[in-house]
């Protein structure tokens, strides 16, 4: 049987391929980790690891034992967390996460009919960085996970719930000031202010290749203002 605490240790060093760097992360001695990895090496009878060099690598058994340590560790918090709400007294929730490139103001407006349909319903919304809404997913932190449209990742399902106008923000002397709605076409050339947040990458990715599917590849530019609007003179 794997030790769900072993297992924990193994993972992280396969996530960062440093003892190091999994110790740290971890809030353990470095001799500790190594010795995990070789307890876990000897139940199983197989090397986990491999040093090149100065570097470490997982050999193919490691490689088996990390893509399948993920979902177990998962399924495990996901149960512990299901028996511990068994016995609460409370009515139905349900648990949104939503990306920053996701307003509230949008959560609320999807949400409203669910409202309508099951008045008694908890409703519990929290915004996450695009990376952490498939961990959010997988040990039930989460039911639902709202984000721009990107490709889904395997092992889960999606759909497309709604559209919405994409709002642009010009300066007062730009010539397109004056119009109320305008093509995407229309911005060709002019310089685009993305978000260059490395925790969600993904609209900024969507927003550049909407424009080149209009047939222009936008000069752009970015900034780093976070927890207030984006602007510029």
């Amino acid at each position: 049987m794997l030790d769900p605490h072993r297992l924990r240790q193994f993972v992280a060093v396969a996530k960062h391929l440093n003892i190091t760097h999994a110790a740290a992360e971890l809030d353990l001695t470095q001799q500790a980790v190594s010795s995990t990895i070789k307890t876990i090496e000897r139940d199983l009878g197989v090397a986990l690891l491999k040093r090149i060099g100065r570097r470490i690598e997982l050999t193919d058994a490691g490689r088996i034992l990390r893509d399948g340590a993920q979902p177990l560790l998962d399924g495990s918090s996901a149960l512990i967390r299901a028996v511990h709400e068994v016995d609460r007294d409370r009515n139905e929730q349900l648990l949104i996460a939503h990306t920053l490139t996701v307003s509230v103001d949008e959560v609320i407006e999807l949400v409203e009919p669910v409202r309508r349909e099951v008045p008694l319903a908890s409703v519990a919304v929290r915004r996450l960085a695009d990376p952490e809404l498939i961990s959010a997913l997988r040990v039930v932190q989460a039911d639902i996970a709202l984000r721009r449209g990107v490709t889904i990742p395997d092992g889960y399902m999606g759909s497309i719930i709604g559209y919405s106008l994409l709002r642009v923000a010009v300066s007062t002397q730009h010539p397109l000031a004056v119009e109320r709605t305008i093509k995407l076409g229309e911005l060709a050339g002019t310089d685009l202010i993305l978000s260059n947040r490395p925790e969600d990458p993904y609209y900024s990715n969507f927003l550049i290749a909407a424009c080149r599917r209009q047939g222009f590849e936008p000069p752009s530019s970015t900034v780093v203002f976070k927890g207030c609007p984006q602007l510029r003179q």
